[in-house]
């Protein structure tokens, strides 16, 4: 950078190069200080353009001060920040004291940037606020790692760019594309080098410097060498002109900086915490920090410690906040972790803990916050696996793998991996007989429910040929894949009769399994409706008493396929309906597609191809936020997914189906339910009024709710107050005729879409 010594900025570098993104922090910098906050802090972790933020609003806020705006790097210098700034802002005094500081600036306008507070953030709270009080012309602009903790202070944390759902157009290909181009100005990159572009911008999560530190290797390497160098990003990420590495072009010099300002406990449990997937939550750090350090440490105030200073970041999550440590702070982390063994084995048996709990509290009306929770956790379930595996440990690979499968595993829709993992921890040389049992039976149950039944009966008869006592979960285990293996109804009612008998009191709590539901359903396929709707109605009343919703809303999905096989289609709608309702706000986003599904076929049959298009949009894309491979049969609602679409299609014809399909998987989980049980006018019978009657922010507002944002959410992206988007949505309502946010989101599709 160079500097500008113009009237107006003095000391204000000019960056060599353009900034990429960031326009909604440099405006929401400008805004913060043209209006009434004094102390605006910049805060974040290392890398992620705290410093070159600032500089560009500072830039951008020139006009808007009558007197100078001056530039204070607080990095390398004195650590006592009043005789810097003296000495900075050219202030003749014949001591450093603080009284001379404020007795120059009592009568001045200005913008003081202070740059890399890290150091001295107690002096320069205390001093910045001794200013702010007698100097009611100046502003402060402040960048740190963590907060100065003045009462003055606005913060403005700064994340890295977005690092998921990437395109050519996002901020981080963007700066490595263009940093790209400064070592090799013909670079122009094509299909696959964007590819792996993305990729890296992924691997890298999105953190400015990495990224630009990425690019500089271009001059050295092609792209497909440099992406497979970047999962250790300490050491291969450095400026390549850089003799002695500095913080600025030194992606290890950077973190170190992090650590040298950590006390030594900090230091400690960030080394801990480095084992750890990103995603955990505050009880589960809390867990692996009081294994690791001991119970008498402060763990919730070390992990406090390592979010002010921005080691640790905090990431909204369905659920409530979860935590992460970006991937060069895992790294470094985890070179200084003292004993490593210990610490995996901690993070093990706290996965082992969590999955415990999650079986004994399933049946309750907790089900949202846990079913939420173990999709955040799976990171750390298979980081949990892989180290059980590699441990060679049996006993604990195999537990994994067993315990709270249903809610981990198979409400999740992913089969495959699961296999992958059992087939791991069948691998172990030493493991309990009683576990083996009981995996290769699950595993069994699962290949059944996928539709692979000769691998459903390979691991039935691998499981029964096992020698040695079982336990009763492997019993009941056995009994269940059995009933799924079989094809005639009268044999799979007699196990599933076993495995609830084995079960005894806790076949209605329905922990690691779900029999009562699957026996009726089996009773009803049989035709043996007076039974099975006897213990539907048993199933349903136990589930009343314990608030819960996701069994009930089994009850009813499996009934809806009965009902569709009987051709009653008015009474599987209702079903259907009703397992909806209870999915709502469930995080379920399998049973939301299958019934989804199940409805696209009713619509099919029933004359309404345009619902039934739009259903299988929106299932597509709970399959699509849920990352699980689309099952072609899930029983019991053996959908054929290509038929049902060829149908529509040959009804429809391709462009009306496109559009209504489009229109459905761009509807998010809530008013995707909405859609189907409200039986919301189809598109064509929506409000005709074209998009021009809105004001560009209804527009706007409006174009941000079909994508599924709440209203807190659109007010923090357009600066605007939750009360304002609430006005622009009832405005936009009242001027379309339409009912309901659900319909608002329709029509925005359609009209996209059209």
């Amino acid at each position: 950078m160079r500097t500008d010594a113009s009237p107006g900025a003095v000391g204000l570098p000019s960056p060599f190069t353009s900034m990429v993104g960031r326009r909604a922090e440099v405006a929401r910098i400008r805004q913060l200080l043209t209006s009434t906050a004094r102390l605006v802090t910049v805060v974040g972790t290392g890398a992620v353009g705290k410093s070159r933020i600032a500089i560009e609003a500072a830039h951008s806020l020139r006009r808007s001060h009558r007197d100078d705006i001056w530039f204070v790097d607080l990095e390398g210098g004195s650590l006592d920040v009043t005789a810097t700034l003296i000495h900075d802002l050219r202030i003749p005094a014949d001591s450093p004291r603080l009284s001379a500081l404020t007795d120059a600036l009592a009568q001045r306008d200005m913008l003081i940037v202070m740059d890399n507070c890290d150091r001295s953030v107690a002096e320069v709270k205390t001093v910045a606020e001794a200013v702010l009080t007698a100097c009611p012309g100046v502003r402060f602009l402040a960048t740190s790692r963590q907060p100065l903790g003045s009462a003055a202070e606005v913060l403005l944390p700064i994340e890295p760019f977005p690092s998921a759902g990437l395109s050519e157009s996002s901020a981080a290909v963007q700066l490595f594309i263009e940093r790209a181009r400064q070592h090799d100005a013909t670079f122009e990159p094509n299909a696959d080098d964007l590819e792996q572009i993305i990729d890296m911008c992924e691997i890298l999560q999105g953190v400015p410097l990495s990224i630009e530190l990425a690019a500089a290797q271009m001059q050295f390497m092609d792209l497909r060498h440099l992406d497979g160098r970047l999962h250790s990003q300490l050491d291969s990420l450095r400026s390549p002109s850089a003799a002695a590495p500095s913080r600025s072009d030194s992606l290890r010099h950077s973190v170190a900086y992090s650590w040298a300002q950590c006390s030594s406990e900090e230091r400690d449990a960030w080394a801990c915490l480095s084992v750890l997937a990103p995603g955990w939550d505050l009880p589960f750090a809390e867990a692996v920090l009081s294994k690791v350090l001991g119970a008498g440490v402060d763990a919730t105030g070390l992990v406090f410690d390592l979010l002010r200073k921005s080691i640790v970041e905090r990431r909204p999550a369905d659920g409530g906040s979860r935590y992460a440590m970006l991937p060069a702070l895992r790294e470094f982390g985890a070179e200084h972790l003292i004993d490593d063994e210990i610490a995996h084995r901690a993070q093990a048996e706290t996965v082992r803990a969590r999955l415990e709990e999650i079986e004994d509290l399933w049946f309750s009306r907790r089900q949202d916050a846990i079913l939420t929770g173990i999709r955040n956790d799976l990171p750390n379930v298979r980081m949990a696996l892989r180290y059980a595996s590699r441990q060679q440990d049996g006993e604990l690979a195999l537990t994994l793998c067993t315990t709270a499968y249903r809610q981990a595993w198979q409400t999740h829709g992913t089969f495959d991996e699961y296999d992958s993992w059992v087939a791991a921890a069948l691998a172990t040389p030493a493991k309990p007989g009683q576990l083996v049992v009981e995996a290769l039976a699950v595993r069994s149950l699962t290949h059944a429910l996928a539709g692979r039944h000769a691998l459903a009966a390979a691991d039935l008869h691998a499981a029964r040929e096992f020698d040695g006592p079982r336990s009763t979960s492997a019993e009941i285990s056995l009994a269940i894949a059995a009933a799924h293996c079989e094809s005639g109804d009268v044999e799979a009612i007699g196990w599933f009769r076993r495995a609830v008998e084995l079960d005894g009191e806790h076949a209605f709590t329905f922990r690691r399994f779900n029999t009562p539901e699957r026996l009726a359903h089996r009773l009803l396929k049989a035709g043996q409706w007076e039974e099975g709707e006897q213990l539907n109605a048993l199933i349903l009343e136990h589930c009343s008493l314990a608030g819960d919703r996701f069994e009930q809303s089994l009850v009813h999905s499996y009934t809806a396929a009965e009902w569709l096989a009987l051709g009653e289609y008015e009474r599987a709608t209702e079903e259907a309906n009703a397992a909806l309702e209870l999915k709502r706000r469930l995080h379920n986003p399998l049973g939301v597609a299958q019934n989804q599904e199940l409805l696209a076929e009713i619509a099919r049959l029933t004359g309404s191809p345009r619902k039934g298009a739009e259903l299988l949009g929106s299932a597509a894309a709970r399959w699509r936020d849920l990352g699980a491979v689309v099952m072609v049969a899930y029983p019991p609602f053996e959908f054929h997914r290509s038929g049902v679409e060829s149908a529509l299609r040959s009804r429809l014809g391709d462009e009306t189906f496109d559009k209504c399909f489009r229109a459905g998987a761009g509807l998010d989980e809530e008013a995707s339910i909405g859609f189907a049980v409200s039986g919301t006018t189809e598109h064509a019978e929506l409000s005709s009024v074209p998009r021009s009657v809105l004001t560009p922010r209804e527009t706007e507002v409006t174009a941000l709710a079909a994508d599924g944002m709440t209203n807190k959410a659109i007010g923090s992206q357009l600066f605007i107050s939750t009360r304002t988007v609430e006005a622009h949505i009832q405005n936009a309502l009242v001027k379309l005729g339409l009912r309901s946010r659900t319909e608002l989101a329709v029509w925005y599709k359609s009209q996209t879409f059209g």
